[in-house]
């Protein structure tokens, strides 16, 4: 089976690459994948009178290339695609009511076609909440990390969590990353240095085993 993944960010899909073929096998034995990214999560706004044509246009092309707007065309051209049986769309929650935020994806997906299965699943609150989820990788990766200040983390809290892994991992702390592009390469740094040392089996973080055991669960479905 062939599953199309959707990554919210590219360092999100860093690791996702770096970790899919210790969930469901290698690509190629027996299922393939091709994971992409998308500029952020973006705001999917229909016209609903609210908005004149112009003001649309401003709206969708300061969203353009981001996920929630990429996604009903992205869905609609896979929906004409014959080798893809799944798409997988990965998300941080953020500080967002999970059931709400699914619901919103859901329909999105509903009104663009739904020839493939569409299955959303969640970071919470972060996806750096989930290699806190595996403290081996992180000490595998980063030895001289500070324990301390991972052991006041509560697994998957919405408490500013890339901050927290920024303190405990990075030279300076989040006090240095204090820019979108230096946050940025660190946070591509964390996914190539710790997905080697990932093992998705060990991992507490119950968001990324709704995510583990979800995609498995699809692996053993008939296309």
């Amino acid at each position: 089976m062939h599953f199309e993944i959707l990554c919210e960010d590219s360092s999100g899909l860093l690791f996702i690459r770096g970790i899919l073929d210790k969930i469901i096998g290698k690509a190629g034995s027996p299922h393939t994948w091709n994971a992409r990214k998308c500029k952020g999560l973006g705001r999917y706004k229909q016209k609903d009178g609210s908005l004149s044509d112009s003001e649309l246009a401003v709206e969708m092309a300061n969203n353009e290339g981001k996920l929630l707007n990429e996604l009903p065309r992205l869905l609609r051209a896979i929906d004409n695609t014959s080798n893809i049986d799944f798409v997988v769309v990965i998300v941080d929650l953020d500080d967002r009511n999970l059931d709400s935020f699914k619901l919103d994806l859901m329909s999105i997906a509903d009104k663009s076609g739904g020839k493939h299965l569409c299955e959303f699943f969640f970071c919470i609150e972060e996806t750096e909440a989930w290699y806190i989820g595996d403290s081996i990788a992180l000490e595998l990766a980063y030895p001289e990390c500070k324990k301390p200040v991972l052991e006041e983390y509560i697994q998957d809290d919405v408490c500013g969590t890339w901050e927290l892994l920024a303190d405990a991992i990075h030279p300076g702390g989040r006090a240095v990353l204090d820019n979108y592009r230096k946050a940025g390469d660190a946070k591509h740094e964390w996914a190539k240095k710790i997905a080697p040392h990932f093992e998705p089996d060990r991992n507490i973080s119950p968001s990324f085993i709704v995510f583990r055991d979800g995609l498995r669960k699809l692996a053993q479905k008939s296309p």
